[in-house]
């Protein structure tokens, strides 16, 4: 589960009409298939979640025990990697979606604010294209987790060197823009064909975004707004993961048993608790 997005939905404000079924991505193993199916019985496998069980709506539709899916819409898992090692995979997906719609290249000097799941995974998906990265975040926890995967952190924008070629900005805080918008470099005018830097709007918002125009039209900085992600993206990132150049596990500091969801949710939903809390999984009895 994302717990931003999902704790946004379970207030009725964003996505499926409740009753529903959230979650974000499962990993688990291939039960039976048709006959046209390219899967064999037993292999591990990441799927975005299947139709809903008794007749309930979808809301991204990860957290049931069992998924009736396209086989051409799952993963396959490589050999030797867990369930842990690639629950967060399609999160991951996310992030990599902004950092190819922000045209990510080495030797930028790039600003990740927001060190929840998804800003985690951003910084370390924008630092192994080989961008210098730094990491903003009020909460100390995060910037440890950040700085445990060796991304530079920051408490606070105001302490972030105003010249950076791109801000990721996963807060999905509408409030955060005037002051990340800030820390974006700002070149002298001349003739040449530099674009200028880029504002990529990887958090979710519930609904409209404002950005102060002088800021914007002095530094020429275009706007992207990443979409989701695609099963390229998917592809890319759990290929990432294969090769040890992705951590996931290490985001994903909460297993809970599916019995105890409602708990769960409502523990998130507290400051104390959501401020310590990055990926988290359901880990569904087998059998």
């Amino acid at each position: 589960m994302s717990p931003g997005t999902e704790l946004r939905m379970l207030s009725t404000e964003e996505g499926a009409d409740v009753p529903y079924i959230p979650g974000y991505c499962v990993v688990g193993r291939v039960m039976s298939g048709g006959e046209a199916a390219r899967l064999e019985v037993g292999q591990r496998v990441l799927c975005p979640g299947g139709e809903a069980g008794g007749g309930l709506e979808r809301g991204y539709g990860g957290h049931q025990a069992v998924h009736v899916v396209p086989s051409d819409s799952v993963l396959i898992v490589p050999e030797g990697l867990s369930a842990e090692a690639v629950v967060l995979n399609k999160l991951a997906s996310i992030a990599h979606r902004g950092m190819v719609a922000g045209r990510a290249a080495a030797g930028q000097r790039v600003l990740v604010v927001g060190l929840g799941v998804v800003g985690q995974l951003a910084a370390r998906l924008w630092h192994d294209a080989g961008a210098r990265v730094t990491g903003a975040d009020r909460v100390a926890f995060r910037r440890e987790v950040a700085a445990d995967a060796g991304i530079d952190v920051v408490a606070d924008l105001t302490a972030a060197a105003a010249n950076y070629d791109a801000v990721v900005d996963c807060t999905g805080a509408p409030a955060v823009t005037a002051l990340a918008m800030r820390a974006l470099r700002q070149d002298p005018w001349t003739e040449g064909d530099d674009p200028g830097p880029t504002y990529v709007l990887q958090g979710s918002y519930l609904g409209d975004v404002a950005f102060p125009y002088r800021e914007a039209f002095q530094r020429q900085v275009s706007l992207v707004f990443p979409r989701d992600s695609t099963i390229q993206d998917q592809r890319a990132t759990l290929a990432l993961i294969d090769a040890g150049r992705l951590r996931l596990d290490d985001l994903l500091t909460q297993l809970a048993d599916p019995a105890d969801a409602a708990d769960t949710y409502a523990a998130l939903s507290q400051p104390e608790t959501n401020d310590r809390t990055l990926g988290v999984a359901f880990r569904w009895p087998s059998g």
